[in-house]
């Protein structure tokens, strides 16, 4: 993944400064793969991150995510396929 801010890893620390071992924060996260598909994670906790911060460029982190069925039943994982194509 590439994140243009460290948002996400204050989210997997709990705070801005750093890891907070006793906060586990949940959060949801829909990845768009392409016009047409997308992943949705509907409630997940990290469990990993790389903390690579260098320089004031893209910032590039491996994130390890564990999915969890959320209180309405829906998960831990979704897909999401759009056709566009009205007939073949």
């Amino acid at each position: 993944m590439g994140f243009f801010s460290t948002v996400q890893l204050e989210k997997f620390w709990g705070s801005a400064t750093g890891p907070n071992p006793s906060t586990l924060s949940e959060h949801a996260l829909t990845i768009d793969v392409g016009s047409n598909f997308d992943i949705l994670i509907p409630r997940f906790v990290y469990t990993s991150m790389t903390q690579l911060l260098e320089g004031r460029e893209r910032i590039e982190q491996t994130a390890t995510l564990r999915g969890l069925v959320a209180s309405d039943g829906v998960g831990p994982i979704e897909f999401s396929v759009t056709n566009n194509k009205v007939n073949y």
